[in-house]
């Protein structure tokens, strides 16, 4: 069962290019939404009870400024992040869990309080994902 409030620690980077480094990890306390349907879109009402995020880095620790933003809710089944990207994307296909970083990517880094290991999630402009369990 999931309660009314969750608290999830998540990292959000926006990666272009290759590297690795620290990031401030920002606290999101996020709300329950309903009816949401994975369609491409943000239909009104949609999205009532999510929470906003933005400010996001690129990798090298510079402010993604004009890449847009995101919306972040759960319901019974699932955590919902819906992304507004601005602009052109530049990709190619890398298959599955293959290195969508090399493009222009939206990369998840979720660690829950207390855990050594951490959730890392995926997905490059060109529709292809990754997921893993790293520590």
């Amino acid at each position: 069962m999931i309660a009314r409030s969750m608290a999830m620690v998540m990292a959000m980077t926006i990666c272009v290019g290759a590297g690795a480094q620290e990031l401030a990890t920002p606290l999101l306390t996020i709300g329950p939404v309903s009816g949401v349907t994975i369609d491409g879109r943000f239909s009104e009402g949609e999205w009532e009870g999510a929470v906003g995020a933005g400010a996001f880095m690129r990798l090298g620790g510079d402010l993604a400024r004009s890449l847009g933003g995101c919306i972040v809710g759960y319901d019974a089944e699932a955590l919902l992040i819906g992304w507004q990207l601005k602009g052109k994307p530049v990709a190619q296909p890398r298959g599955r869990d293959g290195e969508v970083w090399r493009d222009d990517d939206i990369e998840l880094f979720v660690q829950p309080p207390g855990a050594a290991t951490y959730f890392h999630f995926g997905v490059g402009a060109s529709g292809d994902m990754l997921d893993e369990l790293a520590t």
